[in-house]
């Protein structure tokens, strides 16, 4: 008679290892949340400070173009409008990378999608604002800046090297962000538009039509932000458009040395 084999029990290897907790219950899941920075894109109250930087910089940009002058140090100007754009963007990089703990540029949408066909893109923009002819009143205020080869070189360099990205950062990347995130895209796009018009009046004040063109390749830009999810669409379009202007100025001025 064969011997009776013992009974088996299963190992409790093969229950899930979640089950397996130690003495006293389950860690507490909550625990130090008060001290780790919040997860996830940042909303209007964080968007608030940059907004109110745009509105400062208008306002001091405002009452510079108030005050008839005839000389203006172009070097000076664009000496503190990029000191300021550098405050502004450590706050943002503040916000993305310290306090939310988010890739930078991924969490303001930056996506590489064809850039050459963004920059022809923003060529066709300027080429189109350009062949509406718009008329102006008056002398533009930028046209002041204008006054020798040495000031439009500077300007040309800082319209094309500086002023698109740090734009699109601020527009179509922090602040739509968070428009987005609380209102919906079409918000986004509007609000970002209207901001990005805003910060462009003091240099177009007797120009209305100017101002709705640059109104309207804000929302241009927005449009294509929300499109493409991408804030690389975007910045190449801008970089295309203001490419495309300083270049037909420097072949209309010969060279920035003749001027009307």
């Amino acid at each position: 008679m064969p011997e009776e084999l013992p009974e088996q029990h299963p190992e409790p290897a093969t229950q899930p290892q979640f089950a397996r907790l130690p003495p006293g219950g389950p860690p507490a899941t909550t625990a130090g949340v008060e001290d780790r920075p919040e997860a996830g894109p940042w909303g209007l109250p964080e968007a608030f400070p940059v907004v109110v930087f745009l509105l400062l910089l208008t306002g001091l940009s405002l009452g510079a173009s108030a005050r008839s002058v005839s000389h203006i140090n172009v070097r000076a100007v664009l000496i503190s409008q990029a000191l300021l754009y550098l405050l502004v963007l450590l706050y943002i990089h503040f916000v993305v990378k310290l306090r939310r703990r988010l890739p930078f540029w991924a969490a303001l949408g930056w996506r590489l999608l064809a850039p050459g066909r963004f920059l022809f893109a923003g060529l066709g923009l300027a080429l189109f604002v350009q062949l509406l002819r718009l008329p102006s009143a008056k002398k533009l205020p930028i046209e002041r800046l204008f006054e020798n080869a040495e000031a439009a070189y500077l300007l040309a360099a800082f319209g094309i090297l500086v002023a698109p990205l740090v734009e699109e950062i601020l527009f179509r990347g922090f602040i739509f962000v968070a428009v987005e995130r609380s209102w919906g895209v079409g918000h986004a796009v509007w609000i970002s538009a209207l901001l990005f018009g805003l910060v462009h009046v003091p240099q177009l004040i007797g120009g209305i039509p100017q101002m709705v063109a640059i109104l309207g390749v804000g929302l241009v830009l927005g449009w294509v932000r929300a499109a493409t999810r991408s804030l690389a669409a975007s910045y190449f379009i801008h970089l295309g458009y203001n490419t495309t202007l300083f270049g037909m100025l420097f072949i209309a001025t010969r060279g920035f040395r003749q001027w009307g």
